[in-house]
Order: C-alpha cells, then sequence, then structure tokens
C-alpha cells in the first residue's frame, strides 16, 4: 500500500511547538498507529520539528532533502505506517513553495501516495497579535518593516496572511481552526487530517499553545539586554549565551514593579487596540481595494515610495 506524505505547514503562532512536542514525545506509540513522525536531521538546531529539511528546500539542497525523505519513507515502509508525517511551520514560507509543490508531485509519481498539507487557522486579530509581540519581544529577532507604526503593520499582516491562506486552498490543503476545539487536542486534530482516523490518546501541552497570550514585561526586557550583550560580545540575540546572560539583570530589577506591570498591562492593550484597528482598515475596504492593496504591497511600489 502507497504511503502518504503529510505535511504540517503551521504557520507561526498557532500553537506549532506544542504540537511537534508532542509528536515527538509520542512517535514510537505513533509509529504503531501506523503514522511515522520521523527524527530531524542528525544535528538539528530543532530536533523536535523538521525546520532543518525545510532549510534543504529553501536553500536548493534539494538532492539532500529528497535523500531525508527517502530515508524517511524507508523507515514508515519498514514499521508498516501508511503516513509520513512532517512538521515545521517553515514549510509555509513562500519561497520555499516551488520546492514544496515539487518534492509532492514527485512523491505522487514515484510512489503513487497521496499528499496532503495541513494549515492551523487562527483568527486573524490574535494571530497579528501574537506575531507582533513576538517580535517586540525579540523572539523572533526582526525587526518591524513599519518602524513601529502598529496599525500600518497590522494590515500588511493581513494581506500577507490571506495570500498564504489563499495559496494553501489552491494546494487543496486541509485546515484546522485552532478554535474549533480545545489546545489539547490540537495535535489530534492534525493527525486526523493526516489521516482521517481519530487519535484520542495524543495530547498537546499548553507550554507553547500561543492562544489569549501576549506579551511579558521579562519577554520585553531580556530583548534590549541581549541586544546590549550581542553588541558587547559579538554574539546572536537568540543564542543560549544572550539568555543566560540577562538572567542576573532580570533577578534584581531596581524599578517600582507595580508601575511596571500596569505599564505592561497599558501595552498590551494598545497593541491589541492598534493591531486590530489596522486589520479593520484592510477588511473595511471593498474586495477590489483590497486586490488593488495586495497587489500594490507585493510589487513593493509602497516600500519605493516609504523610501
Amino acid at each position: 500500500m502507497p504511503i502518504r506524505l503529510a505535511i504540517h505547514v503551521g504557520p507561526h503562532k498557532t500553537g506549532s511547538t506544542s504540537v511537534q512536542r508532542a509528536l515527538a514525545k509520542e512517535r514510537e506509540a505513533l509509529a504503531g498507529l501506523g503514522v511515522w513522525y520521523p527524527p530531524s536531521l542528525p544535528g538539528a538546531a530543532w530536533p523536535e520539528q523538521h525546520a532543518d529539511a525545510w532549510l534543504l528546500l529553501r536553500d536548493k539542497r534539494l538532492a539532500e532533502f529528497d535523500a531525508y525523505l527517502a530515508s524517511c519513507r524507508e523507515e514508515a515502509a519498514k514499521r508498516g505506517c501508511d503516513t509520513l508525517l512532517l512538521s515545521s511551520e517553515n514549510f509555509q514560507v513562500p519561497r520555499t513553495r516551488p520546492a514544496l509543490k515539487r518534492i509532492m508531485a514527485d512523491w505522487r509519481r514515484q510512489t503513487g501516495g497521496e499528499t496532503r498539507l495541513i494549515f492551523v487557522r487562527r483568527e486573524l486579530v490574535d494571530l497579528a497579535c501574537s506575531r507582533a509581540l513576538s517580535h517586540l519581544a525579540g523572539e523572533t529577532g526582526f525587526y518591524f518593516l513599519h518602524r513601529y507604526d502598529l496599525r500600518r503593520w497590522a494590515s500588511h499582516f493581513a494581506i500577507e496572511q490571506i495570500r498564504h491562506e489563499r495559496w494553501f486552498r489552491r494546494q487543496r490543503a486541509r485546515f484546522v481552526a485552532l478554535a474549533d476545539g480545545p489546545r489539547e487536542s490540537l495535535a489530534a486534530r492534525i493527525l486526523a487530517a493526516a489521516t482521517d482516523r481519530s487519535f484520542p490518546g495524543i495530547v498537546t501541552g499548553d507550554d507553547n499553545v500561543t492562544a489569549g497570550r501576549l506579551a511579558s514585561a521579562p519577554a520585553i526586557l531580556s530583548y534590549g539586554l541581549r541586544v546590549m550583550h550581542h553588541y558587547a560580545t559579538g554574539e546572536g540575540v537568540n543564542v543560549p549565551a544572550a539568555f543566560a546572560a540577562t538572567l542576573p539583570v532580570l533577578g534584581t530589577p531596581h524599578l517600582n514593579e507595580e508601575a511596571f506591570a500596569a505599564l505592561t498591562e497599558r501595552f498590551n492593550a494598545g497593541v491589541k487596540r492598534e493591531v486590530k484597528e489596522g486589520i479593520d482598515d484592510f477588511l473595511r475596504a471593498g474586495p477590489l481595494a483590497r486586490q488593488w492593496r495586495v497587489w500594490f504591497e507585493k510589487t513593493d511600489i509602497a516600500g519605493h515610495l516609504r523610501r
């Protein structure tokens, strides 16, 4: 029987890390239920997910990716599994999509097996808030393109997110709504979308499911301190040594903790308000205006005008 290839593509801020941890923890149990969730590449920076496999696609190291995928398929066949499942939120990145389409077409042609893409959909304002706050807290290491104009950034984010969803709909991806079930069932619902079977025993932890969670003051302070550490040592802002260097400073803050907590609460409320207004700006426009704005941003005319 041909093996099905299923790829969970995230996107970011939809509980992907928690799902990947649950799948990795239950790897052997899942193999007994017909799903092989393979380990990542040897020496991978993210051993619980397949981001290193995504990097091979991004960098067009297709022969290496094909070899990795073939080894995963062989292991799935040896274990009697009918589904091979990969997961990395970076599989949804636009620059990877041509390679992703190619490997899925090759899989269908060479193995006769079905392919599926699985996309977790989160309510747009919540998704944008979570993404914006990860930028502000330095989790992603990116700076805003719009100079911290959250309202403009949110409108741009809505354009990009809708474009992502449209592309995956054209590929006939299976959509799983984050809000359609309890958070602890998310991995099981992704497995169901991959296989058409139920997995009630697979539980997603709540350590990194991002629904409803906003920024924390220590995370934002940590980013500033990690930037200082970077300029002092040359090390990256997201390496373990940078986090370790911030701990002694964060552990003894000389500030009014009550006032700081109140400021953080107002900050979170302000971020959510600005993000919602930016998304409303985009959604309030008619269909033709929205299409024009998508084209306007895609061609980078907006960027040239701002410069």
